[in-house]
């Protein structure tokens, strides 16, 4: 690429099911002002409606790579209103060196804000989002730098508009448990999903101040460990599982009102037992999601392999455990959010680290093997508990020969509806938000 000459670029356009003008790039230049500095400079006209804007640079037509993609500033990776002179500043320098420009070309994708790309930053200092299709392209550092598990969050969309799947486990899977008969779900809305569970650091961002009954304290390491010891009252109502108002119905002083408080009204919630079990499997109907199945209830390798649980590191809950063995690193009890493979869509932790609340009273499934249901909240069939549902396994939980089993996709447990924080520490979250 030679300076200030203008490059023809390639435009792309995500597409919106909703009834809106469809945002449209126009007016694209490509150009390298300064070659000392090798800083490129693209500007383009956006119409339609606001939109999300990425940026990708291609060479014969092949993307540089997500990983190359990280050194961007200006009107790029956030949402974009309408109109022309829109300026975006790439630094190959920092994002792509010791590669010739000269033949680059860059695609300007316009996302629908209702169609947004796979991965959704928050910046817990000030409440701003950026975007990003690949997890790869996140800047300062990627996913290894911590400020992505304490002062930022990050959210994977799951893709989950429209499909029908089976939820449950099969007869035959090892280690299932008799409530989790297997049925049809339809889940209308694409959503977020947090890649790692909500951890210590994020809670002390938002709510300026240490959580100091956390089971897991140690200033070493205590930030990206997963909030543990949170009551079901104090997650987001304080008077029923299921309130009369739905997820809006959020008590002051819970965690999800401080969350939606700090984040402008954004209405982040727990995900529904649909939405996280969908989420957990990406796509998968093993018992786990890595594609494989238990070939032991206890002590098996593929669960442990995915996420801490008490065979690997674990801990009994035990209060009596001493400060020493709780908190000097996080090599036993929980372990830093992110520390075992991810699953297909890239969720950390779903098998392990601690067990997340979901958004459902804790009772029988309604429906069977042939009929549907459409986004489920269950019970649906007056078999309510009084319960919280739990979901994905924990460091704590230790039952002879059943450890792994407690791991599943499938598996549900649950939890008395209190107030007391102490009882819960094998507990935590993952924040879920509808995409519309």
């Amino acid at each position: 690429m030679k300076a200030t000459r203008n490059i023809v670029l390639a435009v792309s356009l995500a597409s919106s099911t909703a009834l809106m003008a469809e945002p449209q790039v126009s007016e694209v230049t490509f150009s390298q002002p300064n070659q000392s500095s090798r800083r490129a400079e693209i500007t383009y006209r956006l119409e339609g409606e606001p939109a999300i804007v990425t940026i990708d640079i291609q060479t014969n037509g092949v993307s540089i790579g997500a990983a190359n993609l990280t050194h961007f500033s200006g009107d790029a990776n956030r949402v974009i209103g309408t109109g022309a002179g829109h300026v975006v500043h790439w630094y190959p320098d920092l994002a792509w060196p010791d590669h010739k420009v000269d033949n680059a070309t860059a695609v300007v994708t316009a996302w629908a804000t209702n169609a947004p790309p796979d991965y959704m930053v928050v910046d817990l200092t000030d409440g701003s989002l950026t975007y990003y299709t690949a997890a790869e392209s996140l800047p300062d550092g990627g996913l290894a730098n911590d400020v992505y598990r304490t002062s930022r969050m990050v959210f994977r969309k799951i893709p989950a508009r429209g499909v029908t799947w089976r939820m449950g486990s099969p007869t035959d899977e090892l280690g299932r448990s008799e409530d989790e008969t297997p049925h049809l779900v339809t889940l209308t809305e694409d959503y977020w999903m947090g890649i790692f569970e909500f951890t210590q650091g994020q809670y002390e961002a938002i709510a300026g101040e240490r959580d100091a009954t956390s089971f897991f304290t140690n200033t070493a390491c205590y930030a990206t460990r997963p909030l543990e010891s949170w009551g079901p009252k104090m997650m987001y109502n304080t008077g029923s599982v299921t309130p009369a108002g739905g997820t809006d119905s959020v008590s002051s002083g819970t965690l999800i009102h401080t969350i939606r408080q700090k984040l402008g009204g954004m209405k982040f919630t727990l995900p529904t037992e649909a939405q996280w079990e969908y989420a957990c499997r990406a796509g998968t109907g093993t018992a786990l999601s890595s594609g494989k199945n238990l070939t032991v209830t206890g002590n098996d390798p593929a669960a442990n392999e995915l996420g801490r649980n008490n065979n690997n590191a674990g801990l009994d809950d035990n209060a009596s455990l001493t400060a020493s063995i709780r908190e000097n690193d996080d090599s036993t009890g929980t372990a830093k959010v992110g520390s075992y493979p991810p699953n297909r869509w890239g969720l950390y932790d779903m098998h392990g680290n601690v067990a997340e609340y979901c958004l459902d009273e804790y009772g029988e499934y309604d429906g069977d093997m042939d009929s549907v249901q459409t986004n489920p909240t269950a019970p649906k069939t007056g078999t309510g508990t009084g319960k919280m549902v739990v979901r994905g396994g924990s460091w704590a939980w230790k039952k002879t020969s059943m450890e792994s089993a407690y791991c599943r996709s499938a598996q549900r447990h649950s939890a008395e509806f209190t107030w007391n924080k102490v009882q819960f520490r094998m507990n935590g979250l993952r924040l879920c938000l509808a995409i519309k």
